[in-house]
């Protein structure tokens, strides 16, 4: 009886946990960071910026200017979380564009430590990687 309560708790936390893979999450941030190419913080930048993610799409505004939104579609996602927003891992790559048009592609890896959440860019063509740890989020519906 009890490894059967214990399977069933190990697969409630596992649905639990990959909810946040299924679902549009619109992460929120007051900084970013600028990271050389061995992943040392060479410049951060107060700004807000909010990036909306899905398992198809992905949407990032800064300073809630929509002059400066970036969007593209979602290639290659790959989620694993233990704990949902606190531990675990989501990465994926894009083709973005701007809106002039200008298009490059990216990946993306969001990242759960410890209850922090970081979100890094890498985006081809620049020298840096962009992080952002996420000040707040929402499950969008």
């Amino acid at each position: 009886m009890n490894k059967i309560l214990l399977i069933f708790l190990f697969i409630a936390s596992a649905i639990v946990a990959n909810a946040q893979c299924q679902n549009t999450v619109l992460y929120k941030a007051s900084k970013t960071e600028y990271l050389n190419s061995k992943d040392v913080v060479e410049n951060t930048v107060a700004e807000e910026s909010t990036l909306q993610i899905s398992p198809t799409q992905v949407v990032l505004q800064k300073n809630g200017n929509g002059a400066d939104e970036v969007t593209g579609t979602v290639i290659g996602w790959n989620c694993q979380w233990t704990t949902s927003f606190k531990n675990g891992k989501t990465s994926f790559s894009s083709v973005l564009t701007k809106g002039n048009g200008e298009q490059r592609g990216a990946d993306f890896t969001i990242e759960g430590v410890g209850g922090d959440l970081f979100i890094t860019i890498a985006i081809e063509g620049m020298d840096q990687k962009i992080r952002i740890k996420a000040d707040s989020y929402q499950i969008k519906k």
